[in-house]
């Protein structure tokens, strides 16, 4: 059976899956290329990320 989880993240809610703080989701999503910016939103691409 499929999981249901969201596939973009902003950044408040990829500190709390990933158990992180700010500044190092910030580090890890640009080193990978997930973050991406929609009309001034934030988010990060989860399947990117985890890879």
């Amino acid at each position: 059976m499929r999981t249901l989880r969201k596939k973009w993240l902003r950044y408040r809610d990829a500190e709390i899956v990933y158990s992180l703080e700010h500044k190092k989701i910030l580090e890890m999503a640009d080193q990978a290329g997930a973050i991406y910016r929609r009309e001034g939103t934030v988010l990060i691409n989860r399947d990117i990320f985890d890879e």
